[in-house]
């Protein structure tokens, strides 16, 4: 590089150097500005791009949102809806359950009334077949000699001692008719000091009472006594059997 030795030139070149100077700071500062603005303007357009995109983001997202929240809300609804169904469904269930069970009492009721009045109005005897099972019910057990009382002024009394005495014919069966009693059952009695009599006392009531029809009592270890209402010389023969049948009023 060449250096003038003139002072104008110097001064010259100074000036020059100055005013260039002047001018690239000028065209730098100039540059930096449109530069900087047009770094501003990319950044704006991509921060209102991203705000846009974020924007729908949300948008989505709320959508998103509130589509859950309607569709839990409708869950939640037909969740009770259910819930109430369920409980009407178990409150109609226990109410049918307590109507069925009134019901039912109301059904026995009737039942063991009518069953009753059947009972009442009934023929107070021993069918055929029933007089065949207290046969066969006692076969086995042998004979011996058996009393049989019956009330004479009551004619169902009558005619069920004449059935025992038709099912025990073979067993030297006494009728003894009695002038009346107070027993409303069908008593059977034994003399203690029989073992056979004990023994057999006891099947037939078994027997008896297994035709569901008799209201029986005993087996009592009560002979030797008189027939109720009665004394020794009373009848013509006196009771002597070890087992009686005393059937009383209904």
């Amino acid at each position: 590089m060449i250096i003038p030795r003139n002072p104008q030139q110097l001064l010259d070149l100074s000036n020059f150097v100055y005013i260039a100077s002047a001018f690239f700071a000028v065209l730098a500062t100039v540059c930096v500005f449109v530069f900087g603005n047009r770094v501003a303007s990319l950044k704006d357009n991509e921060l209102r791009t991203y705000q846009k995109e974020a924007d729908v983001r949300i948008a989505e997202a709320d959508a998103k949102a509130a589509e859950a929240h309607s569709a839990a809300s409708i869950a939640n609804q037909r969740a009770e809806e259910a819930n109430a169904i369920a409980e009407q469904s178990r409150l109609d269930k226990a109410k049918l359950e307590h109507d069925n069970l009134l019901l039912q009492e109301q059904l026995d009721r009737e039942r063991d009334a009518r069953l009753a009045i059947e009972k009442r109005i009934a023929q107070r005897g021993l069918t055929n077949a029933e007089i065949g099972l207290l046969r066969r019910s006692t076969y086995s057990l042998g004979v011996q000699p058996i009393d049989i009382v019956f009330y004479k002024d009551d004619a169902e009394s009558r005619l069920l001692a004449s059935n025992l005495a038709v099912a025990f014919y073979t067993w030297k069966v006494t009728l003894f008719e009695a002038p009346g009693g107070i027993s409303h059952q069908v008593d059977v009695e034994y003399d203690p000091n029989d073992g056979n009599a004990t023994e057999r006392a006891k099947a037939i009531f078994d027997a008896l009472r297994a035709t569901n029809k008799l209201n029986m009592g005993g087996p009592w270890e009560s002979l030797p006594h008189d027939i109720q209402g009665t004394s020794p010389n009373f009848y013509p023969t006196p009771p002597t059997a070890t087992i009686r049948i005393v059937v009383g009023y209904r």
